[in-house]
């Protein structure tokens, strides 16, 4: 169990993503606009590669700025999560499950027993944290892949 003495652990996958994915979503948002422009000027891409151009930028943005988390931290008993453009806070004692996702073996994914799982892409240090979420959360299970 951590108690509140022990120095923080900090995980931090992708250096900088908290505002180079926002200002590349801002620049594929402006392209999109000028697409829509084109295309209704008749001067654009054939509407299905526009929809189908338009629905990919916002799988992407949903992911990359909503819900893989660029920055954690365990803090005592509690993990700090942060998207580019979201954050929050969570018990160590919520988390039920660590797992590689079934998508890519990139991604780790933090199940929690209350709220959306946590996607993590995994880099050289995220064995780290790990080691910090299970020890604060005794009944978490750590899915080997």
């Amino acid at each position: 169990m951590i108690d509140e003495t022990t120095p923080p652990v900090s995980y931090r996958p992708i250096r900088g993503a908290r505002w180079l994915f926002p200002l590349v979503f801002a620049v594929f948002g402006a392209a999109a606009v000028w697409l829509v422009a084109a295309t209704v000027q008749g001067e654009g891409p054939p509407l299905v590669f526009l929809l189908l151009w338009l629905g990919a930028l916002g799988w992407n943005a949903w992911w990359f700025l909503f819900r893989i988390s660029v920055e954690l931290r365990v803090d005592g008993a509690q993990l700090h999560w942060a998207t580019p453009l979201r954050h929050g806070t969570v018990s160590l004692l919520d988390v039920a499950l660590v797992r590689r996702s079934r998508l890519s073996p990139q991604l780790a994914v933090i199940e929690l027993r209350t709220g959306r799982p946590l996607v993590v892409p995994v880099r050289y240090g995220f064995a780290a944290l790990e080691r910090e979420v299970v020890a604060g959360s005794p009944g978490a299970v750590v899915e080997e892949p």
